[in-house]
């Protein structure tokens, strides 16, 4: 079954108004905690923020699609919809996060739970078994967030491999009109994005 951003975007639409709040909630903890940004820690602050917008999204999350898993090493933000799981990850390089060390993020990145389906899990058919990350990225100018599918491992500072990559309007609360360009033509095998290097000079 071929995963689409267009197949996504109803299942991801919910989580949006909650997820924008909870990430502003974590982003001025952070400030407080550094005021000043020219002298900050910049692994502090991704924490802070990441620990205060867990909390929050906790709180406000309806349980009824979505349910925020617990227990994740480091605070991470995972949600899950059945089989369907979205890691809420802070952008690096302007892009989708290299997995780094971790196993488990090495298996989801290459959509290794696919490998392992088995016949008597109970599915949704109208929520696909896969692994997402939803990248997220604030400056001036707002938040600014990404839903991407990792279909590779790659390292810190190389080009991302995904199946596809696409904005989210995280700062709209109404998308019903929203809707992504054609897949027509659409690659059927990974690809590699090509980055600017000012995009992978900082975080």
């Amino acid at each position: 079954m071929k995963i689409t951003p267009s197949q996504m975007l109803p299942l991801i639409k919910p989580l949006l108004p909650d997820l924008r709040d909870a990430l502003y909630e974590g982003i001025a903890y952070a400030d407080d905690l550094q005021p000043d940004s020219s002298d900050r820690d910049p692994w502090y602050w991704s924490n802070s923020a990441r620990w205060r917008a867990r909390r929050t999204l906790k709180s406000r999350i309806s349980p009824d699609d979505w349910e925020l898993i617990p227990d994740v090493p480091n605070g991470g933000i995972h949600l899950r919809n059945g089989l369907l799981i979205v890691r809420v990850l802070r952008s690096v390089g302007g892009t989708t996060p290299a997995p780094g060390f971790s196993r488990s993020r090495r298996v989801a990145w290459v959509q290794g739970r696919l490998a392992f389906r088995l016949e008597e899990e109970e599915t949704d058919d109208d929520v696909p078994m896969a692994d997402l990350v939803l990248d997220w990225t604030y400056d001036e100018e707002g938040l600014a967030a990404h839903l991407g599918m990792p279909v590779g491992v790659w390292e810190h500072g190389e080009a991302p491999v995904l199946a596809w990559r696409v904005p989210l309007p995280i700062e709209e609360t109404d998308l019903v009109d929203l809707v992504f360009a054609s897949e027509d033509h659409a690659p059927d095998v990974p690809v590699r994005l090509r980055l600017d290097k000012a995009e992978t000079d900082g975080e």
